[in-house]
């Protein structure tokens, strides 16, 4: 977790404090991230690209026996990830959920960044 933390804070998608009272938070662009975004920092993106049945020559020309359904549900899984934010995900204020994801920080504070992005 650690290093995944470290990746997005060097990437100026959370702000990192050192010291007893430390942790992570979110600047003012985290919330208009796109999960994709996110996920290509974290991970990459090559299991959008790659043969969930790992054949190497896995393409249109040279299909595995998955290869065109799983395409389709790729695409729409690469689009609900473009198309969804760090504040889509926040936008109904639940405070659990909220609390799930945040590590050493008040879930207050991540509603009121929300509720300071909806008046913008």
């Amino acid at each position: 977790m650690g290093k995944v933390m470290k990746k997005l804070a060097k990437e100026k998608i959370l702000v990192s404090t050192k010291g007893p009272a430390g942790g992570f938070i979110l600047n003012e662009h985290t919330l208009q991230m796109s999960l994709l975004s996110i996920i290509e920092i974290i991970d990459g993106v090559e299991i959008f690209n790659s043969c969930a049945l790992r054949a190497k020559e896995c393409n249109s020309l040279s299909p595995c026996p998955m290869h065109f359904q799983l395409e389709s549900v790729k695409h729409n899984l690469k689009s609900i990830l473009s198309d969804t934010t760090i504040g889509d995900l926040l936008q109904e204020n639940k405070p659990e959920f909220i609390k799930s994801i945040s590590t050493a920080l008040d879930p207050k504070l991540i509603i009121d960044i929300v509720q300071v992005q909806k008046e913008q």
